[in-house]
């Protein structure tokens, strides 16, 4: 699974939806490798972030005052290596599990 990972391919990701709070926020616990989460409000970039991989019992936590409905998290670097940043208008893209 995503959090067993030791890395993650360049055109995957997990994708949260949902009913997001101000309270809501995300971390990299338990993950094996640092990621890029990108809040989204449509497919508007509102805000994005670092994540580091985290194995304590508390990690940093991640969030945003920023409008959001969706968050996608990808692997560290992919955003700014397709020069995603704040702004910015996304397509996301289901493909079938493996």
């Amino acid at each position: 699974t995503f959090r067993e990972s030791k890395d993650m391919a360049d055109d995957r990701g997990m994708l949260y939806a949902g009913d997001f709070t101000a309270a809501t926020a995300f971390s990299g616990k338990d993950n094996k490798f640092a990621t890029d989460i990108l809040f989204l409000n449509g497919n508007r970039v509102t805000y994005i972030d670092r994540v580091q991989a985290c194995n304590e019992q508390r990690c940093l936590e991640h969030r945003t005052n920023q409008p959001y409905d969706r968050v996608v998290e990808v692997k560290a670097g992919i955003a700014t290596k397709l020069k995603i940043a704040v702004g910015s208008t996304v397509e996301i893209r289901f493909i079938p599990s493996r």
